[in-house]
């Protein structure tokens, strides 16, 4: 089918979704922009930077010591993942000794793809798990040497991607899209380099990645970008775009692809496999219509009489045209405007005009405009109490992102759920211990703590609790690290009853070994340690070298340690904040 015409209340819906994610998204950048802890001292100038370099000579030492320890390890995919992680750390410090960890991270890599058996029963979980961890390690040093990771992808390489294999339509090329977006970044530092690169890749396959690294290019070097393009579009008109998921992805990226885009459209077969294809033909044709009359007046008209087939077949002419009007209305006309037209509209275009007039209302800083919208044209009830639980979100989000503490914090109690309050409070106390508010943070951890704490008798209260540490890290060190103690205890519990139930549902663990990647809930848990202990290592770098080696297990200890490591020596890396539950508040349910 060439073309799927969208009825106005999937539009309307969309809009207000992406009007609401929108909204979301910038209060939870504005959120995460969290700066790290800062330890307050009285120290004159000259000594505060002796004091810091003592600190990094210690972290330095603490490296070197994870980095021989780690050889002790049994299963390759941890030693790896702690020779990168140092790695990374020591890049501007020592880049020789960096370059010598990445080494034995890519030879490690290498060797463990090569030991896969042809006959071995999980060789397909290998394979993925090795693709996993090649990618995992591309993108760290990628951000050092782009073509050292090039050439560890390629050198790499797992079993099962060297030979071709017959993939889902819609499933890119993983090898050639992860070494396009390598050869993208190398673009950056070495144009003719990337575009060589590029042209290795089309001459195995497409990736519609290849477009940005020709748009790099262009401007350094255009003689040789026009040579690339030629050949791009050389290839594309060559290729099935109704079957080759991956040349349309490329095609799509580009005006200058118009022409097979229109020929693909136009000769698409009755083919379960072209339906898809189709349906994303059309919609990149579309916008660029003016362009197809231009060019080729003939084939945009039968373009159009395809399109308007496919119209007519979803729903008549004069509802199309009605769909079409009450669509521009929802996008161009007052608040006022819209709820009159609501009121006339089909009961199935309703309620969606009225959404989109509340999140209109909301986004002209009418809140309490579109709280009474809601309230007295919402004839869904769900519908009703999800929006105001989203109003009040970002209106949560707007007050404490301006700096109104009191405002924001008003409106927690008119979140139904306890937990959502609980995180919310947290999250402020957040911002109040970064603008240097101890006492006014110590208040709301406290609040915070009357909820949380104890024994953790679930995953997101023991996370709820390392994030709470981390900000008191921030006013009450002392506090944070008996709250991370007694988290490391429990941990080991838990470590030593999930390795004898290990097999019974879940596989956390190989060669006696927690695995980093793929340890269920446990390895998530012993990270979150770390973190915590992280944000304590410039106030008491002995004590959470300490603490982080309360962990009975050797390959939890070494993470644990990188992660005090990193607390000095990359501190904003520590404090990152743990946004997977508060993007769980505000996402569409």
């Amino acid at each position: 089918m060439i073309f799927q015409a969208s009825g106005f209340m999937m539009n309307l819906r969309r809009s207000a979704i992406i009007f609401t994610c929108l909204l979301t998204l910038l209060a939870g950048a504005a959120g995460a922009q969290t700066p790290p802890p800062v330890v307050q001292t009285d120290a004159k100038p000259d000594e505060e930077r002796e004091r810091r370099a003592a600190l990094e000579r210690k972290a330095l030492e603490l490296l070197d010591d994870v980095g021989g320890a780690a050889q002790g390890l049994k299963l390759a995919e941890n030693r790896v993942r702690l020779q990168v992680a140092a790695a990374e750390l020591l890049w501007a410090r020592d880049e020789k000794r960096a370059r010598e960890l990445f080494g034995g991270a890519i030879t490690s890599v290498a060797s463990a793809a090569a030991a896969i058996a042809p006959d071995d029963p999980r060789r397909e979980q290998l394979v993925q798990e090795s693709l996993n961890l090649r990618r995992e390690i591309a993108q760290v040093i990628v951000q050092r040497d782009p073509q050292l990771a090039l050439d560890f992808v390629r050198g790499t390489r797992p079993p099962a991607a060297q030979g071709a294999s017959e993939r889902n339509y819609y499933q890119p090329d993983q090898e050639l899209a992860l070494e396009t977006s390598l050869a993208g970044q190398v673009a950056a530092r070495d144009p003719k380099q990337a575009l060589r690169i590029a042209e290795e890749i089309l001459s195995r396959g497409f990736s519609a990645q290849l477009a940005g690294v020709l748009e790099r290019a262009r401007s350094t070097d255009p003689e040789a970008a026009a040579k690339l393009a030629a050949e791009i579009v050389r290839r594309i008109r060559a290729a099935n775009l109704a079957t080759n998921f991956d040349a349309v992805n490329l095609a799509t990226s580009r005006r200058d692809r118009l022409a097979s885009l229109v020929n693909a459209a136009l000769a698409a077969p009755n083919d379960p496999r072209a339906r898809g294809a189709g349906q994303r033909l059309a919609g990149a044709l579309q916008p660029f219509m003016p362009e197809v009359e231009r060019l080729n007046p003939v084939q945009a008209q039968a373009l159009r009489r395809g399109f308007a087939g496919q119209a007519e077949r979803v729903a008549p002419d004069a509802r199309a045209r009605q769909q079409r009007e009450l669509q521009t209305l929802a996008q161009t006309a007052t608040v006022d405007v819209m709820l009159e037209a609501a009121a006339k509209a089909p009961p199935e275009a309703r309620q969606q005009l009225y959404q989109a007039a509340a999140w209109k209302a909301f986004g002209e800083g009418a809140p309490e405009r579109a709280r009474q919208i809601a309230t007295e044209r919402f004839e869904n009830a769900q519908q009703r109490a999800q929006f105001l639980h989203d109003l009040d979100q970002q209106l949560f989000w707007r007050a404490a992102n301006a700096g109104d503490i009191e405002q924001a914090r008003s409106i927690i109690p008119r979140l139904a759920r306890a937990e959502e309050r609980t995180q919310l409070l947290a999250q402020l106390a957040r911002l109040v211990a970064a603008k240097g508010d101890k006492e006014g943070a110590g208040r709301l951890l406290e609040e915070v703590w009357n909820q949380i704490g104890g024994r953790a008798k679930s995953q997101q209260q023991f996370g709820a609790q390392l994030d709470a540490a981390q900000i008191y890290a921030q006013v009450a060190p002392e506090r944070a690290f008996e709250i991370v103690e007694a988290a490391i205890s429990q941990v080991n519990e838990m470590l030593a009853a999930a390795e004898v139930v290990d097999g019974f549902g879940q596989d956390a663990f190989e060669q006696d070994e927690l695995k980093a990647q793929g340890g269920w809930v446990w390895a998530q848990l012993v990270h979150q340690c770390g973190n915590a202990l992280g944000a304590l290592a410039r106030t008491d770098f002995e004590r959470a070298v300490s603490a982080a080696d309360r962990l009975q297990r050797p390959e939890t200890r070494l993470v644990a340690r990188i992660a005090v490591a990193r607390g000095v020596l990359a501190p904003s890396g520590t404090m990152a904040i743990d946004n997977s539950r508060r993007r769980a508040l505000v996402r569409d349910r």
